[in-house]
């Protein structure tokens, strides 16, 4: 089935993670230019949300993973300036690098897992 979800209507405007360590999940997303606040629905959990800026906003909530989840379930890919710097400094906060910088058909890319074990591609533009 091939779908246009822009010509449907239809954009991201939210993703929520659970994460073990909202903190240290957060910090590694901090480093891709997310800023968190903490939140709170109501009686529901506090978690941390991050909303961008610009006619296109979303919001990234980070919420504390209270059952067993599968956070390798979900895929993530952001596309960076500088792929050797950015994959440093998100090493630098607690990723791990899956797979190593190389080029490809779609340009340079390279997987790093986050602090809950998700994977999370980088391109670099």
């Amino acid at each position: 089935m091939n779908g246009d979800a822009a010509a449907a209507g239809a954009r991201l405007n939210l993703l929520t993670l659970r994460a073990a360590d909202l903190r240290a999940t957060a910090a590694f997303y901090e480093v891709l230019g997310f800023t968190f606040a903490a939140e709170r629905h109501g009686v529901g959990p506090e978690h941390l949300a991050s909303i961008s800026d610009g006619p296109h906003s979303w919001t990234l909530e980070l919420y504390p993973a209270t059952c067993a989840v599968d956070t390798q379930a979900l895929r993530l890919g952001f596309e960076v300036a500088n792929l050797d710097e950015m994959l440093e400094r998100l090493v630098a906060a607690g990723g791990q690098v899956a797979t190593k910088p190389r080029t490809g058909p779609q340009g340079r890319r390279a997987v790093v897992g986050d602090p809950d074990g998700r994977r999370v591609e980088l391109v670099e533009r």
